[in-house]
């Protein structure tokens, strides 16, 4: 397994890594995200971050497995695409994974940031072992994931887990 790249699009930062097949950092940046210009601006900010890193790096995109993207949000997994994004304003349909992987011509793969670090800890984590597990993640919003039997569980939609930003009918 080659190395791969792992982008942290927040509200706030874009977090990019490259992470070698032993799950060690061969280099990390931060750049920020400057959510307020827009979706173009701040997609440009991604690959243009993705590039820089890799160059830092030493490496080629072409030496490398992938990119995965995690951002907040609502993400339809098999589509790639951000259905809605609570930390980036304007953020409704976005097909990030193909664009994304169409720039750079690499392998993209988009999921939930708390989807991914449930799946991280319960890979390499104090979840580690464990067959069942939930991730809450309180931070700029509130997020959470589910693992059963050793899997990530997403629901019908992609979802599932999801506790943070209910809307509650206060007349029920």
């Amino acid at each position: 397994m080659k190395s791969t790249i792992a982008v942290d699009l927040g509200g706030t930062k874009i977090a990019v890594g490259i992470i070698s097949s032993e799950y060690q950092f061969l280099a990390k940046e931060y750049y920020p995200t400057l959510a307020e210009e827009g979706v173009t601006p701040v997609i440009e900010r991604v690959i243009s971050a993705i590039q820089q890193t890799v160059s830092w790096g030493g490496l080629t995109l072409a030496q490398l497995d992938g990119v995965t993207i995690a951002a907040a949000g609502a993400i339809d997994l098999a589509r790639g695409i951000i259905t809605l994004s609570p930390n980036l304003p304007g953020w409704r349909n976005i097909p990030l994974r193909n664009i994304v992987g169409e720039r750079l011509d690499i392998e993209t793969r988009l999921i939930n940031d708390t989807n991914a670090a449930a799946l991280g800890e319960h890979r390499l984590g104090v979840g580690r072992g464990v067959s069942n597990l939930i991730y809450l993640t309180l931070g700029t919003g509130i997020g959470g994931a589910i693992i059963i039997d050793g899997k990530l569980y997403t629901g019908a939609s992609g979802s599932a887990g999801e506790l943070g930003h209910m809307a509650i009918d206060i007349n029920g």
